[in-house]
């Protein structure tokens, strides 16, 4: 035996990169390229044991066992060794107990699994137990093991949300979000000037070639002035409209329902009710794509002019002579995603009896009861970031604009809606089971008593839309008007779960899905506007180690722990979500936090990839998971994730860059599982998903030229060895000879980390000279 150091200029590394691109498709056949546990099916061989129910073939089951054929074959006393007869019957009783080959029967198939805490059980053995306790690994277990190389990705979520306006057969669309304007210095009125500024994704359009898309108006101060998002003129290979246009109505105008409107016209053509109507440039927006959109006017400004801006480059212009178009008496109300009828008392939706319900600021002239509103225009479109100025801002905060978010109190802005999320929100009358509401604040992106008591859903979308620059008043309120939770007045005593009862009504689907993460790469929060608060929260909003980042909203401890000692439930139950509660304050703890043992968020979906399906692992950033229709959106609304690279998943639908920072989960390529933990989106991959991700099974090979020298291993330690000469003839002078058949590869501390073995020995002199050429594949 010999020690041999194998020098770097030896060693000779390469890598077999091996990837395939796979997708998957959920439908109700399954799912589209699943795999099996054997790649051909044989019908010969059989199994011992049902692998489904974990039955297992017991031999003294048989007519006849293999121990009766041994006893007759080793008998004594018997009269014959031939005993085919008993192994056939052997034989045939073994087939028909056994199974037939289950490798072709067996599939693997990565899975989606949506948590529906009211649907499940504390059971041992239920999915939706199991499924919790992986859950529970990835926070408890990978998320502090990946935490140093993945930039501090934790159980948390991006707080960078965008607000969704769709329209559908199942969902309301006379619904708004109505700010107060009653005609004090809190009104949005303008004189002078106006800017109306936000990033807008006209992500939505006609169901099929012909149908109609109806004008939807962004945002309408009755008779003051309104900005209206319609189609184009073109279209795209699908024959369905892929650019828009904007309309902008002032003074009497604005009231002018927005699909009435002659588009033909050129701007400062019209007359009548629609002479101070002013459309963009055709096809200014496309489909799906996020804009930077800013409609500035001035009176004092080249005689009373006013520009679309459309990512930063002109779309349109307008003329507009009148020194002011302020309306004298107050509107009402600054209606945003929809439009309102000019003759609608909008005043009326801020009566006392609803301010009191919904924490809003009263309008006094009222007592209860809503008025008549016609909401013809309902938006179709995500928006982020709207903004109204009482002047014509300038260039440089135009690219400010684009690029970032602002101060609340920037000299001028009326209206500031990011949105993000902030941890207070009106007092109001929410939910706290199937029949309950109780007058509360909240701080948290979900109903937490609904969550944790019966597992109900239901987001706050209260905390996400308020106007930034009225904080610390109540007009920073909006009323979400067909927007808020409603509770069923009864519902089948066969059906106990209560989110399927929440989404009987049209009003709580919408409401679930008005706000979503946003995707939108081009522009980049600073959050500014939550620093120049006077007093925000810092516990809601942190990094992994507990530092203050309003980039996160942490979704850890979300409720206290729970006692050692046996609680009472507060709220109703996952048996009975509607049954009588105990008030929390009164020593209750909720049912579900009890059962399931979670502090955390309990929601999301639980992604699961088996190794058969990528191999090493699945390669970073190439992963793509879509639910193509979220539940209760009419198959409008289609969220899609990707991975960033550092375990992060990030919402990845538009045809823009990405905001690849605003994780919305966890996806650990490795290990082939991840978590969506986007509290605004609900039961994501519930009813479909599709997936699509790169293997990473690249074999590395490894070359390694191992020399020996002459008389260099001519010794074996085998206790065995004799030395004798290599040959009997007289001409051999060798006096010894050694077979090599083994060669090891040390590390540094002399520890076997690879052997090679040869197929047969090599005889070797003292003084021959061998080149030994090894290749490690791995």
């Amino acid at each position: 035996m010999s020690t041999i150091s194998i020098d770097k200029l030896r060693q000779d590394g390469r890598t077999l990169l091996l990837s395939t691109q796979k997708r998957f498709i959920s439908g109700s056949g399954g799912v589209t390229g699943s795999e099996t546990l054997g790649a051909r099916h044989s019908s010969c061989l059989r199994d011992m044991g049902d692998y489904s129910t974990v039955v297992n073939f017991n031999d003294s089951s048989v007519t006849v066992t293999l121990d009766n054929i041994l006893l007759k074959m080793s008998s004594s006393r018997a009269t014959q060794t031939d005993v085919s007869n008993f192994a056939n019957a052997y034989l045939d009783s073994a087939r028909t107990l056994t199974r037939e080959d289950q490798r072709g029967t067996i599939v693997f198939s990565p899975k989606v699994y949506s948590f529906d805490p009211a649907a499940g059980d504390d059971v041992l053995e239920s999915e939706y137990t199991l499924k919790k306790y992986v859950r529970r690994t990835i926070s408890g277990s990978l998320v502090p093991y990946y935490v140093s190389e993945n930039q501090g990705r934790y159980f948390a979520v991006g707080n960078y949300f965008s607000l969704n306006f769709y329209t559908g057969s199942d969902v309301r669309s006379d619904t708004a979000i109505a700010f107060p304007d009653f005609g004090d210095s809190r009104s949005y009125r303008v004189t002078r000037g106006l800017t109306v500024d936000l990033h807008i994704n006209p992500r939505y359009t006609s169901d099929s070639v012909g149908a109609s898309f109806n004008a939807g108006s962004i945002l309408h101060l009755p008779g003051c002035y309104a900005l209206s998002l319609v189609t184009g003129s073109s279209r795209g290979p699908d024959g369905l409209p892929d650019a828009y246009r904007l309309v902008l109505a002032l003074t009497h105008s604005a009231d002018v329902n927005p699909q009435t409107i002659d588009l033909t016209a050129s701007n400062g053509t019209r007359v009548g009710a629609q002479q101070y109507i002013f459309v963009s440039d055709d096809n200014a927006l496309a489909r799906n794509t996020w804009n930077h959109v800013s409609v500035t006017w001035s009176s004092q400004t080249n005689n009373g002019s006013g520009v679309f801006y459309v990512n930063g480059q002109e779309s349109g212009k307008f003329s507009i002579t009148l020194p002011t178009i302020a309306r004298s008496t107050a509107p009402g109300a600054l209606i945003v995603g929809n439009h309102v009828s000019s003759s609608a008392d909008v005043g009326r939706l801020f009566n006392i009896a609803a301010a009191n319900a919904e924490g809003l600021l009263p309008n006094s002239s009222y007592a209860s009861g809503d008025p008549a509103l016609s909401l013809l225009c309902p938006l179709n479109a995500e928006i982020h970031s709207l903004r109204v100025y009482s002047r014509a801002i300038s260039p440089e905060e135009r690219v400010q604009n684009e690029l970032e978010d602002t101060r609340h109190d920037v000299d001028g802005l009326l209206l500031y809606v990011p949105p993000i999320f902030l941890h207070e929100s009106p007092t109001r009358l929410a939910p706290v089971s199937m029949f309950d509401k109780r007058l509360m604040s909240t701080s948290s992106p979900v109903n937490i008593d609904l969550m944790f008591g019966c597992g109900g859903r239901d987001t706050n979308v209260e905390n996400f839309v308020r106007n930034l620059t009225l904080f610390g008043s109540e007009a920073t309120y909006p009323r979400l008007f067909n927007l808020t939770s409603s509770l069923p007045s009864s519902y089948p005593d066969s059906e106990r779960n209560f989110n399927t009862i929440y989404y009987y009504n049209m009003i709580n689907r919408k409401r679930n899905l008005t706000v979503l993460p946003c995707d939108d790469g081009l522009f980049r929060p600073t959050y500014s506007c939550i620093g120049s608060l006077s007093a925000p929260a810092q516990d809601l909003f942190k990094s992994y180690g507990g530092g203050l980042d309003y980039a996160q909203i942490d979704l850890t401890g979300m409720v206290e722990p729970y006692p050692a000692t046996s609680p009472i439930p507060v709220c109703g139950t996952r048996k009975d979500p509607g049954g009588e509660s105990l008030l929390k304050d009164g020593g209750g703890y909720y049912h579900v936090q009890y059962e399931d043992q979670e502090e955390y968020f309990i929601f999301g979906s639980l992604i699961d990839v088996s190794t058969i399906h990528y191999g090493h692992k699945i390669k970073p950033t190439s992963f793509q998971v879509s639910d193509p229709a979220i539940t209760g959106s009419c198959r409008k609304v289609a969220i899609t994730y990707k991975d960033d690279g550092r375990n992060g998943l990030y919402r990845a639908n538009s045809e823009t860059a990405h905001a690849r920072w605003n994780t919305q989960g966890l996806m650990y390529s490795n290990e082939g599982v991840g978590l969506i933990l986007s509290p605004t989106v609900p039961f994501f991959g519930k009813h479909a998903w599709d997936m699509k991700f790169e293997t990473d099974s690249s074999i590395h090979v490894l070359t390694l030229d191992v020399v020996v020298p002459p008389y260099v291993a001519n010794v074996s330690q085998n206790p065995t060895y004799k030395s004798f000469p290599p040959t009997t003839s007289s001409d051999d002078t060798g006096s010894n000879f050694v077979y090599i058949d083994t060669i090891n590869l040390h590390d540094n501390n002399l520890n076997v980390v690879a052997r090679a073995t040869l197929a047969q020995p090599i005889f070797k002199r003292p003084d021959e000279k061998f080149l030994f050429r090894l290749k490690l594949d791995f």
